[in-house]
């Protein structure tokens, strides 16, 4: 905990400031924040030639890590200066070649998300090491929700059926034995309530702000939300038990909306969803079929219960690839470290080609779109700055460096229409990789940062002040 936070929380716990004064530091957040490590661009070459270069969120470069089989450095590669993960898995975070040539590229649009790359992860420092992306790093992305303005960023909630749990922000926790609050997961979730018990990954969303929690209950062909009120901040419980119990949950002031159906049934399409719980109470909900597309729906509500149901958007897609054809791939989603912008994706082609993109503003449910159908490169988004988003396509970086574009986002929202549309530009000739010649490298998140730094102050001291 920083100095400044901790004197401001002696001081307003101690009674000695006035009860009618503002503190300054309302509102208020880490000055070097920026300064934190935003995103690495990773180069993995064959068996040799690894490298990442980790930039900050002013995209100046913190820290250059280069491997090779020569012995310099080389902890990250197959030779036998290096690990067992990396030998055996390194060709699933691999750059050699388009996302469409082969379903063991890093380039992958489904390849990271909210918890980070489902096969490698980077620090601060540039130093890589490998997972298995069809174990606990792939099932993160799988399963992980949504939660929105979240004064404890290393956190994260996840369902999977009967199922959940709170976890830190990582690959580690995909699994529920690997849960921060308790070592299992809360069991019997839906039983406990007389539901469908099954068909159920992700499809959870915490509102920190309103106090809202939401879950989409499934049955196939149709979803329907279930949103409990009056619930605290999942940090402050010391078990899952304890904040998923019906205790917390008051099943008696729950609101739950009708039945819709989906357009997009295929694989996952019937078990597997993405929602966002806004501060007007409207739900935004996406979904993704396998050889059909991705699709978005907004569930409107007056805060005491739930009303119509609008198709809002339908990307149509080609590729047979979903979470039916293991955890690498499926939609994934990212959220703006000011927890204000909800950024979920799907793709088009194969294995993770192009892009069907759609980006919800928490505060009043508002969406706008971006439909990429290329055929050969995956395309990456990470958090930057407070709001933003940074692209990547991963097009071939030889003589022209990375193909990036940094979303400004508050800005988007004022000059584009509601459920309008936005085309990115791309820039080149500044992010450099680590390879000389053909190369599709791909950016991905850092999570060895300081997220807390993106809090503002004063909610950094109420959780404080309610975390056993």
């Amino acid at each position: 905990m920083d100095m400044i936070l901790l004197n401001e929380i002696n001081k307003l716990q101690s009674g000695s400031g006035s009860s009618s004064a503002v503190s300054p530091l309302i509102g208020k957040k880490d000055p070097s924040r920026f300064m934190e490590p935003s995103f690495a661009v990773v180069t993995i070459h064959n068996t040799d030639y690894w490298g990442a270069n980790v930039y900050d969120h002013n995209m100046n470069l913190i820290s250059k890590k280069y491997y090779n089989n020569s012995g310099y450095g080389s902890a990250g590669t197959t030779s036998t200066y290096g690990g067992d993960l990396a030998s055996d898995h390194y060709n699933y975070a691999s750059t050699q070649s388009t996302t469409s040539s082969s379903n063991d590229r890093g380039n992958r649009s489904s390849a990271s998300g909210h918890t980070g790359h489902t096969d490698i992860e980077v620090a601060r420092s540039g130093d890589m090491s490998f997972h298995h992306g069809d174990q606990e790093a792939g099932y993160a992305l799988e399963r992980v929700g949504t939660w929105l303005h979240n004064s404890t960023p290393e956190l994260a909630l996840f369902n999977k059926n009967n199922e959940c749990w709170i976890g830190s922000r990582a690959g580690y926790s995909g699994t529920p034995l690997n849960s921060t609050h308790g070592k299992q997961a809360y069991q019997g979730f839906w039983n406990s309530r007389g539901f469908n018990s099954s068909s159920k990954r992700a499809g959870i969303s915490y509102n920190e702000k309103t106090k809202r929690l939401a879950l989409i209950e499934k049955n196939g062909s149709q979803s329907r939300v279930h949103v409990w009120k009056d619930v605290e901040s999942p940090a402050t419980f010391k078990t899952n038990d304890e904040f998923f119990g019906t205790s917390n949950l008051n099943d008696s002031t729950k609101m739950i909306s009708q039945w819709f159906s989906h357009n997009y049934n295929n694989g996952e399409g019937a078990y597997r969803s993405h929602i966002v719980l806004c501060d007007n109470h409207s739900i935004i909900y996406t979904s993704f079929g396998e050889s059909q597309g991705n699709e978005v729906h907004r569930i409107t509500s007056d805060g005491t219960s739930y009303g119509s149901f609008t198709n809002t958007r339908n990307f149509g897609c080609t590729t047979s690839y979903g979470r039916d054809q293991g955890p690498r791939y499926g939609p994934r989603f990212q959220i703006s470290l000011d927890g204000e912008y909800v950024f979920q994706w799907g793709y088009y082609y194969y294995y993770g080609s192009g892009m069907h993109a759609t980006i919800t503003r928490v505060s009043d449910g508002k969406n706008i779109h971006w439909e990429n159908n290329n055929t050969s490169d995956g395309i990456q988004a990470v958090p930057l700055h407070d709001s933003d988003f940074m692209l990547n396509w991963s097009s071939n970086s030889d003589g022209n460096g990375m193909r990036m574009c940094r979303l400004p986002i508050r800005e988007m929202f004022e000059r584009i229409g509601f459920d309008g549309t936005f085309n990115p530009e791309w820039t080149y000739y500044y992010f450099d990789n680590n390879f000389y010649s053909t190369c599709y490298a791909y950016i991905m998140p850092v999570l060895n940062t300081d997220w807390s730094k993106f809090v503002d102050y004063d909610k950094k001291f109420a959780i404080v002040a309610e975390s056993p």
